[in-house]
C-alpha cells in the first residue's frame, strides 16, 4: 500500500469516526429528556429514578449477552475486567442513578448546561488515569466553557430562591459527569484490545447480577 492510499485510508477512517460521534451526541442528547419522562418531576412522579436505572441496564444486559453469543466473542482477560468493572460503576450505574434523581427537580434542558462538563471532566480523567496530553486550545476553550456552565447554575439557583450557589440536584448532576467521566476512560483503556461493541457489551453483561434483581 502506497503512502498515499495510506493517508486516504486513515482520513476515510477519521471522517467515519467523526460521523459515528456525530451520531453518538444525537442518541446521548436523547438521554435527558427520556429519563425525564421516565422518572417524571418531584410533583408528579412516574417511574422510581432506582427502577429506570436497573431496568434499562438490565434490558441492555440481555440484549447483549445475546450480541456477545452470536458473535462468539471471548471472556475479557484478567487484565480487562477492572476497566470494565470501573466502566460499570460508572456508566452503568452511577450516571444513570444520580441523573435520574436530579431530573426529578431540574429540567432536562438545565441538566444539559451540567453535563455539558462531561467532555473536559473525561479528557481530565484521561490525562490522570491514561497519560492522555490534549493541546492548550483545547484545555482553554473547555474551561471558558465550564466557567460559562457554573455561571448559569449559580444564576439559575440564585432566580429560584435557592441563594447564589449550587444546588442539590446540580450537586448530583455533578456527580454523574464525575461517574460517567470515570466510566469513559475505564471503557476506553480496554477499547483497543476489545473492541469498543464488546466493551459496552461486557459492562451490561457483567452489570446483570446488579441489575436484574434491581429491577
Amino acid at each position: 500500500m502506497t503512502s498515499a492510499s495510506l493517508d486516504h485510508r486513515r482520513m476515510g477512517d477519521a471522517t467515519l469516526g467523526l460521523w459515528l460521534g456525530l451520531l453518538g451526541v444525537v442518541v446521548f442528547a436523547l438521554t435527558l429528556p427520556m429519563t425525564r419522562l421516565a422518572t417524571g418531576t418531584a410533583e408528579a412522579p412516574q417511574l422510581s429514578p432506582w427502577f429506570v436505572t436497573w431496568a434499562r441496564a438490565a434490558l441492555a444486559g440481555g440484549l447483549s449477552a445475546v450480541y456477545l453469543l452470536v458473535t462468539r466473542s471471548r471472556l475479557p482477560a484478567p487484565d480487562e475486567r477492572g476497566p470494565l468493572l470501573l466502566s460499570l460503576a460508572g456508566n452503568a450505574i452511577g450516571f444513570p442513578l444520580l441523573l435520574g434523581w436530579a431530573l426529578r427537580h431540574v429540567t432536562a434542558s438545565h441538566a444539559a448546561v451540567i453535563t455539558a462538563l462531561l467532555p473536559l471532566a473525561t479528557a481530565a480523567m484521561a490525562a490522570w488515569l491514561m497519560h492522555q496530553r490534549a493541546r492548550l486550545g483545547f484545555w482553554v476553550f473547555a474551561v471558558l466553557g465550564s466557567a460559562l456552565v457554573a455561571t448559569y447554575s449559580l444564576i439559575r439557583a440564585a432566580q429560584a430562591g435557592h441563594g447564589f450557589g449550587l444546588t442539590w440536584a446540580d450537586a448530583l448532576l455533578v456527580g454523574a459527569v464525575a461517574a460517567a467521566a470515570l466510566g469513559y476512560v475505564g471503557g476506553a483503556k480496554v477499547t483497543p484490545t476489545l473492541g469498543a461493541e464488546r466493551v459496552i457489551s461486557w459492562v451490561c453483561v457483567m452489570a446483570l447480577p446488579l441489575t436484574v434483581p434491581g429491577a
